[in-house]
């Protein structure tokens, strides 16, 4: 999963927190794209963060190494 902080209908945290109650997030690769003063603000641990500007090949970068081959 692959999503920005600041969605346009409700915060990452919150839909992460709904999203918690039907799958287990421990075993979905998760990344959220924030800036740099959201960082320190990360309430659940199995997420990688990503502080904007990401260029594309860094976000490709992070993808590929949550897979392990």
């Amino acid at each position: 999963l692959v999503m920005d902080i600041q969605l346009s209908d409700m915060h990452a945290w919150k839909m992460l927190g709904t999203l918690k109650e039907s799958v287990n997030l421990d075993k979905l690769p998760t990344i959220v794209i924030m800036d740099m003063e959201e960082q320190a603000k990360v309430p659940l641990g199995n997420v990688t963060t990503v502080v904007r500007p990401v260029a594309i090949s860094r976000l490709r970068h992070i993808i590929y190494n949550m897979f392990p081959a």
